[in-house]
């Protein structure tokens, strides 16, 4: 749900594509129910776009909730519109709640000079309590080990994203292992988006063998090349194991949500990444990663 401004015109708009296909609902000004805030509301409040504004969605989800917008003026938050779903429509209001907030401007009349659109900031708040849980689901790198041929350098041994065509899921990493096959001192690294190439070696992008687990991929590598710490991308976590240490596992904070982000406006998954460097060369390493689903 989105505020649109056309010339003169404002308009609240419903987006969805819960049908198959993307159908917008626009509402005029005109034609909010609540106040329509140009003076002759119940407020007596007139609304001006040319002034900052605090502007707020609400909505409930389980897709039949109430959508509503809201403007925070004088200190109230002033209802303009409320659209009702329960008991009207056979479809969800909108595909899905896990929308990215943005903002844009575009020129549709072909007008010629500068125009700008400032926004300062925001925020999405949740009513109510929340939990994590889901269901479990976890894959490993082959048990033959990832070569590492140089000591002292960084190599991917297991990475997991997003599925492309499951985009919305919610994927909650919790847990991960590594080790090498002779138990050697090694560090490690788990890092988002890493710029990992296309090396021989490196298996295609699989969906997790689970039945019901269609939300995520991974990927495993054999011979990778090193990776330089300038394309390592962010670090999540890192430490070491000395040597005789096992296979040591890493539980992630729990008051840290480790989620599988989305870039480009949605459309792109984050990828973590764990990285090994061991301080021998030609190592084999192992690795595995668990996480929670939330289905």
């Amino acid at each position: 749900m989105f505020v649109e401004v056309i010339g003169n015109t404002i308009a609240l708009v419903i987006r969805s594509d819960a049908n198959g296909s993307i159908v917008e609902k626009r509402i005029p000004q005109a034609e909010w129910n609540q106040d329509v805030l140009n003076g002759t509301g119940r407020t007596g409040i007139t609304l001006n776009l040319a002034m900052r504004q605090i502007i707020l969605f609400e909505y409930e989800w389980y897709g039949a909730g109430v959508a509503e917008l809201k403007f925070v003026i004088d200190d109230h938050a002033v209802s303009a519109h409320k659209e009702y779903h329960a008991n009207r429509q056979e479809l969800p209001w909108t595909g899905t709640p896990f929308v990215p907030l943005r903002c844009e401007i575009e020129n549709v009349s072909s007008t010629s000079g500068s125009h700008h659109l400032h926004q300062g900031s925001n925020s999405v708040l949740l009513e109510g309590e929340t939990s994590k849980l889901g269901i479990a689901a976890s894959v490993g790198s082959p048990i033959t080990g990832t070569t590492m041929q140089s000591a002292n350098t960084w190599y991917p041994i297991l990475s997991i994203r997003l599925n492309p065509e499951r985009l919305n899921g919610i994927v909650l990493p919790s847990f991960f292992q590594v080790a090498t096959i002779d138990n050697t001192n090694l560090f490690y690294r788990l890092v988002r988006n890493a710029t990992i190439g296309a090396d021989a070696g490196n298996s295609a992008w699989t969906v997790v063998p689970d039945s019901g687990s269609t939300f995520t991929e991974f990927q495993t590598y054999n011979t990778p090349a090193a990776i330089a710490e300038v394309n390592q991308g962010s670090r999540l976590d890192t430490g070491f194991i000395v040597s005789g240490g096992g296979g040591a596992g890493v539980r992630l904070d729990r008051d840290t949500v480790y989620q599988l982000g989305r870039s480009n406006l949605g459309t792109t998954s984050d990828v973590f990444t764990i990285l090994v460097a061991s301080s021998g060369a030609n190592k084999s390493a192992i690795a595995s990663m668990t996480w929670t689903e939330q289905r």
